[in-house]
């Protein structure tokens, strides 16, 4: 059986904060590979502002994961109906030969009881919960889980499109095809 970790986002944009995510889980060897699935309607965005559309999102994170090993990105969610749910997203994943197990910051964690569905998803999954030195992850007690502790890479992609608006560089936040991609689109200006 092959275990895939599965670390979804809106990625707008990707940035190396999610890529060295994924080379941490990786490199603790508690999964095979990493699918990356761009999310086509990230429901807890809704309301927050504009997103960049899905096609560019997800040209962003192939440029931004190109490089890295064992990942494959996927524009799976374009295909679900309605709003970006992991346990929709997961079921749409399901095969026989491979073990699922949604990706998430500790951040996120401490969100997770107020996930669509999130009874049958602590059910059906175990998570990998990427935490910080010193941080405490706080999750629904029915959630299995296994924890990857990571040094923290103090970058949003929030600050990424601040930063861009300001005509600041971002560089050191992005990969260089990642960055040309925003240029070449005229994104967050």
């Amino acid at each position: 059986m092959t275990i895939t970790g599965v670390f979804g986002g809106t990625f707008d944009p990707p940035h190396n904060g999610h890529v060295a995510v994924v080379e941490a889980v990786l490199a603790a060897g508690v999964v095979d590979r990493v699918v990356v699935p761009v999310a086509a309607d990230p429901w807890q965005k809704t309301g927050l502002g504009e997103i960049t559309p899905f096609s560019i999102r997800y040209e962003m994170t192939v440029a931004a994961f190109e490089s890295v090993d064992r990942v494959t990105v996927s524009n799976i969610e374009q295909s679900l109906e309605g709003p970006s749910y992991t346990y929709d997203l997961l079921n749409a994943l399901a095969a026989d030969d491979i073990e699922h197990k949604p990706i998430i910051g500790a951040d996120a964690a401490s969100a997770l009881a107020t996930w669509h569905r999130m009874e049958d998803l602590a059910q059906g999954w175990e998570f990998i919960v990427i935490n910080r030195p010193g941080h405490q992850i706080t999750l629904p007690e029915q959630v299995k889980f296994q924890s990857i502790v990571m040094e923290p890479v103090d970058i949003s992609s929030t600050d990424i499109r601040l930063a861009t608006a300001g005509r600041q560089q971002v560089s050191d936040r992005v990969s260089s095809t990642v960055e040309s991609l925003i240029v070449k689109h005229g994104l967050y200006t």
